[in-house]
């Protein structure tokens, strides 16, 4: 496992705040879905002061994330043997047990959600 972690996300100003949140995204790449994580990450950190945590569970390394603009995504690599299935409840289960916040949101690369949603979610659970 990588120990890449980063700074907690911090306020800038424009952006909603859900730094009680954990978006988790548990990970397998390729080529394709590397550029939708890319751009879900621009999504998600143009629109939130949150806390991002993926885990990329695969043979090796897919994703590159030394962007200056994706600084406080954290970044698990879960190594899988070379004939092991995506893993996705498992890397789901570590998300969750590894992040600090309140609440955490499931989000997977291949869609996008209306950053409303999540400010709506996060007041429901944390009521």
């Amino acid at each position: 496992m990588s120990d890449n972690f980063s700074v907690p996300a911090r306020p800038v100003a424009g952006k909603t705040d859900l730094l009680s949140s954990t978006i988790i995204i548990p990970y397998r790449g390729s080529k394709l879905r590397n550029k939708i994580l890319y751009r879900t990450l621009d999504n998600l950190t143009a629109n939130f002061n949150t806390n991002i945590f993926i885990a990329e569970h695969d043979v090796q390394t897919t994703i590159d994330l030394s962007e200056p603009r994706w600084k406080n995504v954290r970044y698990e690599f879960l190594k899988s043997g070379s004939d092991q299935l995506f893993d996705r409840t498992g890397t789901l289960n570590y998300l969750i047990k590894n992040s600090s916040t309140d609440a955490v949101f499931n989000h997977d690369v291949d869609i996008m959600i209306h950053p409303l949603a999540y400010e709506r979610a996060e007041e429901m659970l944390l009521k």
